[in-house]
């Protein structure tokens, strides 16, 4: 048991790390001055929302270019505020890098999670 609470020590680092970053600070300064305003963050919670539908229809084989189109508009209408833009590129930073991490956790490992 105690490689498992290695590990998970190993994990408590790494998140320590990535909320030590230049990164994630500036994420949570950004986020912090948007957060207030509720008319933004409704536009960028309605606009997630939007585009993980429509990502799912698109894995599910529909293709709407009008919906396609209708999400770049706004997502470039959000992206105007610099504070969102900040913001969103980030947090993209952010999920790539766990993203990248979890991944190489497993392909380490040999698991096969993705086949």
């Amino acid at each position: 048991m105690d490689i498992m609470n290695e590990a998970v020590n190993l994990a408590d680092e790494i998140a320590e790390k990535i909320k030590n970053s230049q990164i994630y600070k500036d994420y949570l300064t950004a986020f912090a001055r948007i957060e207030n305003d509720a008319e933004t963050m409704e536009k960028i919670k309605q606009l997630k929302i939007k585009h993980l539908d429509y990502a799912d229809e698109r894995n599910r084989g529909i293709e709407d270019f009008n919906k396609e189109k209708y999400i770049s508009q706004e997502f470039y209408k959000v992206m105007l505020n610099d504070d969102v833009r900040v913001y969103f590129m980030n947090e993209e930073k952010l999920v790539n890098l766990i993203a990248d991490i979890y991944s190489r956790v497993a392909e380490k490992c040999s698991l096969n999670l993705f086949v």
